[in-house]
């Protein structure tokens, strides 16, 4: 929390130099030279030329006009932006302008991560790609130009991005570090071990611990990574999403009654120590759950989906043809996966916001990846990549071998396939 007096502090600091300044030029009696000295100009020229003398005399009041306004800019930037003003964010945007020089439009076929590595994650960046191993992080841009590799000691590193930073942890260990395009800005090592985390848009994240006197504990951090809320729970939470505006942090845990599942799902408004709301559903086994839009959350469980409002009333239900074996989903919607083990296809329904099922789709070959952009579906296929529009039912493919790998579409709508060597771009043109 702010110090209230500190803030006052600054603002009288304001005031008083824009007083002190404004003697100053009292003092130095520009208006009234400026006068003489275009009175001057003018009768030296031509006394009879009264047109041209006023339009330069305009024209230096409006240079005059924007250098002040330019001082006043730079004061009150220095003021208020003075911290993010650091020596290394100076020094790595003078070294981005290096690449102006060189710089490719056009995009390339694929990204190389050097070698195989183990245990990698994958996650879009900056509308690049970022991907961390057990030997190396590596952040992308578009166009392939490498902004960050570093070495990583990290036995199962995971990462979750915002719009500005990554941030990098150890599953199962303490630690865990933020960096933006190029270098590491924040670190810590934790008490316990970290089970997961995600981030938010605007930088803000929650890491899920353990701590003394809980099972699992959170911690929610602002952009400034500061903690802002704490929760802790003696049952077991097995998933945690923040909304992508930082707002609120839902969580989902697991525990017993009665020799049954139990699984509650909370949602926390980041700031506060009270639950914004708790909602619990018996018998039924966890899958996963995805934030929509409208504050809406989808639970999927073993044998149906549930979707919620944040308040935790119940807007639809729909129980599964099969065996559900993908979820992707975006704010717009979600698609699920079935499979049909008889005859080694697939079933895809999508389904809108509301709960609406809007497309159903049959794959006649085994499933790999699924992924989610806009009014398209991504399915990677043992053969091909296909590309289904939910809206209007179209399909296109793209011809790629593969016995496995991860469908990634970053936010322009451009799509990869991150397999264990490379990033490979797709073009459904």
């Amino acid at each position: 929390m702010k110090n209230k007096d500190k803030d006052i502090s600054a603002f009288g600091s304001i005031i008083y130099f824009f007083k002190n300044f404004y003697q100053k030029l009292k003092e130095l009696k520009l208006p009234q030279k400026f006068i003489e000295r275009q009175k001057r100009i003018a009768l030296y020229t031509d006394e009879g030329s009264s047109y041209e003398s006023r339009l330069s005399f305009k024209f230096n009041l409006v240079k005059i006009i924007f250098v002040a306004l330019l001082c006043v800019f730079s004061v009150f930037t220095l003021i208020f932006g003075g911290r993010a003003l650091s020596y290394e964010n100076v020094y790595y945007m003078f070294k981005d302008i290096n690449y102006i020089s060189d710089y490719n439009e056009s995009i390339p076929s694929s990204l190389s991560y050097s070698e195989p590595f183990n245990n990698q994650d994958f996650a879009q960046f900056k509308n690049g790609l970022a991907v961390v191993s057990d030997r190396e992080y590596k952040f992308f841009t578009l166009t392939g130009r490498t902004t960050l590799m570093n070495g990583s000691d990290y036995t199962d590193p995971r990462i979750c991005t915002s719009d500005s930073t990554a941030l990098i942890y150890d599953a199962g260990k303490n630690d865990f570090s933020v960096y933006n395009s190029f270098i590491c800005v924040y670190s810590e090592k934790l008490e316990y071990p970290i089970n997961f985390a995600d981030m938010a848009d605007d930088g803000s994240f929650v890491l899920v611990t353990r701590s003394k006197n809980y099972a699992t504990s959170a911690r929610i951090y602002n952009s400034d990574f500061e903690i802002i809320s704490e929760y802790s729970k003696n049952d077991y939470i097995i998933s945690s999403k923040m909304t992508s505006d930082g707002k609120y942090t839902v969580f989902m845990s697991l525990d017993s009654l009665d020799g049954d599942k139990k699984v509650t799902v909370s949602v926390l408004r980041n700031g506060r120590s009270e639950l914004y709301s708790s909602f619990v559903n018996i018998g039924d086994m966890p899958y996963s759950f995805e934030i929509l839009s409208n504050d809406k959350i989808a639970v999927f469980y073993d044998s149906k989906f549930v979707i919620y409002n944040f308040k935790g009333s119940v807007k639809e239900e729909y129980v599964y043809p099969s065996t559900l074996t993908y979820v992707c989903a975006d704010k717009n919607g979600f698609t699920l996966a079935f499979k049909d083990n008889a005859i080694n296809s697939s079933l895809l329904i999508s389904f809108d916001e509301n709960g609406n099922q809007i497309r159903l789709v049959n794959l006649d070959a085994s499933l790999y990846s699924l992924a989610r952009h806009g009014n398209y579906v991504y399915a990677l296929c043992e053969k091909e990549v296909l590309r289904i529009d939910t809206k209007w039912g179209g399909k296109a493919s793209v011809p790629f071998a593969s016995d496995g790998g991860e469908l990634l579409v970053l936010s322009g709508g451009d799509v990869l396939v991150c397999t264990e060597i490379s990033a490979y771009y797709l073009d459904f043109n």
